[in-house]
């Protein structure tokens, strides 16, 4: 399925409504930023009626999603894809993840922390301060309690848990 900025690729389409919605929000604003954008690729979310989803350990309750990249040159992926330094469109990225946070319902982010220096360095030269990205990424400083934390198998996307809703 399509909408407006992204592309489910994803076998279990099953969020909650805030999960859907922050995903349709985060998605808008890169397409609205950057006009003619590549869709993002977005995976997993839960089944329909929640419950184990193997080979994921977590995506039970509609609040967990995996998220790809966007690519240099505006290369639309049809996939998750490993991408080297360099590859990886860090500003439209950043936003969609920008975007995420300022809902102030993203509990954690999992991606491999070779990645996380790259958006580190990147919502640096943006203009967000040390004391606001100690608190969003566990580079550099490994601390643990951040939100965009390192685990291992997040090297092709991010994955996205989102507070429970207050329902």
């Amino acid at each position: 399925s399509r909408g407006v900025g992204f592309r489910h690729i994803g076998k279990h389409p099953f969020g909650t409504d805030e999960t859907v919605t922050y995903l349709q929000f985060a998605a808008w604003c890169v397409d609205a930023l950057f006009p003619g954008t590549a869709p993002i690729v977005i995976g997993d979310l839960s089944r329909d009626g929640g419950g184990r989803l193997p080979p994921h350990r977590s995506h039970r309750s509609g609040r967990d999603v995996d998220i790809g990249f966007y690519k240099e040159g505006n290369e639309g992926l049809r996939w998750f894809q490993t991408l080297e330094s360099g590859d990886m469109d860090l500003e439209k990225t950043w936003t969609f993840i920008e975007a995420l946070l300022r809902t102030k319902s993203v509990q954690y982010i999992f991606v491999d922390r070779s990645i996380q220096e790259d958006l580190y360095r990147y919502a640096r030269k943006d203009g967000w301060g040390d004391e606001t990205l100690d608190a969003v990424f566990q580079y550099p400083g490994g601390r643990k309690e951040t939100v965009i934390r390192h685990v291992r198998g997040h090297r092709n996307h991010l994955h996205v848990r989102f507070y429970c809703p207050p329902e």
